[in-house]
């Protein structure tokens, strides 16, 4: 007979360290057979990670920096038995998180909760602004080695990229041609993907003393991913502001800077329908670049009209035609009725008539008779 190997001997063992304790019927008595059900789905290896951990379960805090401490989800004295001291039940926090699980004074109502879902995954409730809100925690069940197969075919990928390198000097014009407008399709998947980790990232890291504060957030995900701030700002807005709006749309031929001039032009054009735009003019006119596109949002993304140039000052020349600060808000009337209202600052930037409350492209004709509001811009000075 065979000796068994060393290696297979090690997984053996760890397969039988990860087994969990069968549920019979006292554990039907005090959980319910719902959570029985969701007790007996839960993967060993998930409930592994849930103890013996050097940071927290919940929020990510090295243990060096906040003591580790065990919490049990559902308190042991509920319903007296062994049952509640399964592995399922136990989770490792910092000393932080556990007191806001389990207040010591017996008087404060907890702020963090764990469950298990249907499928059996712990997760956490944050109560926020004072709502539950369900969250990812930090040792959540899927980790990199769970998806390995997605990252070595992306790896793959980027090993082809490099390694044909040094093949493409013998090609021809257009083969490069074909091959540049590919790497763009490749470069624009990657940076519509990096757009919408810094959001999750950040969204995850908003949450603080039970308020949500989106730059808290955007630092915290910009710190663990090591990139400078604004670029996880910019990120995180143009996900907010296009990628999560039109999740499955597949922008042909577009890279990150269409993204940006769409993001940074939403006050004048709604940014999905900017970047539809650009594609059209990209697909017709593989010519067509930023600076074309930026030119189209100046316009409202109308058509050009040949020796016309488009209205960007009040045609009157008034002192009353001024241009909106950086806490402007873009609002759409219908007569004094309110239909649109943008987020702060959605308006910087706009030439507009604080007298009449309308955008300076708005503003027709050139007599001043028609205007009973017209001020000179030199008067405006000497007053």
């Amino acid at each position: 007979m065979a000796k068994e190997s060393p290696s297979t001997s090690n997984d053996a063992a760890s397969m039988e360290e990860l087994k969990l304790p069968k549920l019979g019927e006292e554990a039907k008595r005090i959980l319910g057979e719902a959570e029985v059900e969701r007790w007996r789905k839960a993967r060993p290896e998930d409930v592994a990670r849930q103890t013996n951990r050097r940071n927290c379960y919940h929020c990510g805090t090295e243990f060096e920096t906040c003591p580790r401490e065990e919490h049990h989800i559902i308190p042991l004295g509920v319903g007296g038995s062994k049952v509640l001291d399964d592995p399922r039940n136990r989770v490792d926090i910092d000393a932080l998180c556990h007191k806001r699980a389990q207040p010591s004074d017996g008087r404060t109502e907890p702020t963090l909760r764990f469950f298990r879902n249907d499928a059996g995954q712990l997760r956490s409730l944050e109560q926020v602004d004072g709502e539950w809100i369900e969250v990812t925690p930090y040792g959540a069940f899927i980790e990199p080695e769970d998806v390995n197969d997605e990252l070595n075919e992306v790896q793959q990928l980027s090993i082809s990229l490099l390694g044909h390198r040094h093949e493409i000097e013998q090609w021809g014009d257009e083969a490069l041609k074909a091959e540049y407008e590919q790497a763009e399709q490749i470069g624009v998947a990657q940076f519509l993907v990096q757009c919408q980790i810094i959001h999750i990232l950040a969204e995850r890291r908003s949450i603080k003393n039970g308020t949500r504060d989106e730059a808290v957030g955007i630092k915290g995900a910009a710190r663990f991913l090591g990139v400078a701030y604004q670029t996880a700002r910019l990120r995180h807005a143009v996900y907010n502001t296009i990628i999560a709006k039109a999740p499955d749309e597949e922008w042909h031929g577009l890279s990150a800077t269409f993204f940006y001039e769409a993001y940074r032009g939403a006050g004048k054009v709604d940014p999905v329908k900017a970047l539809h735009h650009a594609q059209d003019n990209v697909l017709a006119n593989p010519n067509y670049s930023k600076a074309d596109f930026a030119n189209d949002i100046a316009r409202g993304l109308q058509e050009k009209v040949e020796d016309v140039p488009p209205v960007e000052e009040c045609p009157w020349g008034c002192a009353n035609c001024v241009t909106a600060g950086a806490d402007a808000v873009l609002e759409i009337r219908v007569g004094d009725t309110l239909v649109a209202r943008g987020a702060k600052g959605s308006g910087t930037g706009q030439k507009y008539c604080h007298v009449r409350h309308m955008l300076a492209g708005a503003l027709v004709g050139n007599d001043r008779v028609k205007c009973g509001h017209w001020k000179s811009r030199k008067d405006n000075h000497a007053g």
